[in-house]
């Protein structure tokens, strides 16, 4: 049964709104990162060939292209705080002190595997071991067919390296420890002791870390971490090793596939990961004030190299937002730069105090830097867009609603709603509507190409969530009637509309 809350049908698209009465909890995905970022997880958990998603603690079965509330199954209470990934049919769970492998089958969870182990305690595990009395479920990717066999290894890292762990037989045993040797050791920041009154004083030696982070695809590791340089810089570095299967383990090859280094940076300048080259992206934000003009404006300093440091290319933005936002708009492989600008400081002191104590509509730029394989980014945006958000209240009040146009959370530029392989826009416009603007070569729409009415939303997240090849839309909205119950996500599935 489709719910009487469907709103929507223009140009022939449909939002069709699922029944759930739970929370899906979501965040953004990290920009130039590879991490998918959700609170969920999407996969083939009965075997029919449809999509499925598993949330903190319902697993949701596809049926007929939705997820009606006769597929929607609870998860398994493992009686402590666990991290789950995915392979194929099953589920796997690490908890402090075990794993746990369960599947559906019959209609009920079958326990694969439950076996006590021994993790390195660091990262993850060590999130796990804070509150392990917590009965919660999040998610985490740990699982990588490292040998190529088509089964999974564990992976997890420790301060003394990468740890891996392989099936053998039945149960899971430890099967090397990758990365032993690098990144080097450096002194960790010490953290500050009381040397007054002599009683209370502690000295302590220095200690040392080492930090660093990795990816894993066709049984290649690739290392990223930055190391102290001359005059107070940073270098960063990528190193790739090969690795090796044996009947002992996995060890790396002896010489890394590939290692580069970026120029000496500040230690602000973070490496990200803008395009598929070998060449290391770099992205440094700054946050400052407009000093031309009567108020202070805040200015958003982008600076982005997409070779190692040689050259940077800086883009200004008068916004509120101070997190750059990045989304291959064109689908050619590169991520690209979305510049903002907010209409709320144009004009004179007059003007920007008007318009923060009564005015509720703010006009909103999305200025978007295209990235190509020879030039970097864009100096100037190659297409604009300016969108509408009519806010709750004035934004001197600082409603909810505000805050999260402050921290950007009102626009989201991931999503393909309508398969045609160009980055939509949807934009939360009003307290209770989000609207969709269908994108193309040349930018948005100037119209709407689909919109949902749900009352007071408080936050959405895009995510093409029964695999068709759209995206679809999670919200999170007060449940209607019930003040004292916690916010409930709605989910709205995109149908129809012209490819």
């Amino acid at each position: 049964m489709i719910s009487p809350l469907l709103v929507l049908a223009i140009l022939g698209a449909d939002f069709v709104q699922q029944e759930f009465d739970g929370v899906i909890p979501y965040e953004p995905a990290p920009y130039g990162t590879p991490e998918k970022g959700k609170g969920f997880r999407l996969g083939d958990f009965n075997g029919d060939g449809a999509s499925d998603v598993i949330t903190k603690d319902t697993l949701l079965f596809q049926i007929d292209g939705g997820f009606p509330r006769r597929g929607q199954r609870p998860l398994p209470n493992f009686g402590g705080r666990a991290a789950g990934d995915v392979w194929g049919l099953d589920l796997y769970f690490l908890l402090a002190d075990r794993l746990e492998v369960v599947r559906w089958s019959n209609d009920t969870w079958q326990r694969v595997l439950s076996q006590e182990m021994v993790w390195p305690r660091a990262g993850l595990i060590t999130q796990l071991s804070s509150s392990p009395e917590e009965n919660s479920i999040s998610f985490a990717t740990f699982l990588f067919d490292l040998d190529g066999q088509g089964a999974p290894e564990i992976i997890l890292p420790g301060e003394d390296g990468v740890h891996v762990y392989r099936r053998k037989g039945p149960f899971f045993e430890p099967a090397g420890t990758l990365l032993a040797a690098v990144p080097p050791l450096t002194l960790a920041n010490a953290d500050n002791v009381a040397l007054w009154p002599k009683e209370r004083r502690v000295l302590a030696p220095p200690t040392q870390t080492r930090t660093f982070s990795f990816t894993i695809q066709e049984r290649q590791i690739r290392l990223a971490y930055a190391s102290p340089a001359p005059g107070g810089m940073v270098q960063h570095r990528i190193c790739q090793y090969p690795v090796l299967t044996g009947e002992a383990g996995f060890s790396l090859g002896q010489e890394p596939a590939l290692d580069v280094t970026s120029k000496p940076v500040p230690p602000g300048v973070n490496a990200m990961f803008l395009n598929n080259d070998d060449a290391i992206d770099l992205c440094q934000t700054q946050v400052t004030s407009m000093l031309t003009s009567t108020v202070p404006v805040p200015v958003l300093n982008v600076s982005l190299s997409t070779d190692g440091g040689e050259t940077f290319t800086s883009i200004r933005s008068v916004t509120l937002t101070t997190t750059p936002r990045f989304a291959d708009m064109n689908g050619d492989g590169f991520l690209d730069f979305i510049g903002e600008r907010t209409a709320l400081f144009d004009g004179g002191l007059r003007e920007t105090l008007l318009r923060a104590m009564s005015r509720r509509r703010l006009e909103h730029e999305v200025r978007v830097h295209l990235q190509s394989a020879t030039k970097g980014f864009s100096n100037t945006p190659v297409f604009a867009h300016l969108f509408s958000v009519d806010l709750d209240k004035a934004p001197l009040h600082q409603s909810p609603l505000f805050m999260r146009y402050t921290r950007g959370s009102l626009l989201d530029t991931q999503g393909d709603f309508d398969a045609n392989g160009f980055l939509d826009a949807a934009i939360q416009d009003r307290p209770d509507r989000i609207s969709v603007y269908r994108g193309s070569q040349t930018g948005f729409d100037d119209a709407p190409y689909a919109t949902i009415t749900l009352p007071a939303i408080e936050s959405f997240c895009v995510a093409d969530l029964n695999a068709d090849g759209r995206d679809d839309i999670l919200a999170d909205a007060p449940v209607p009637g019930a003040p004292d119950r916690p916010s409930r996500t709605s989910i709205y599935l995109m149908k129809g509309g012209a490819q």
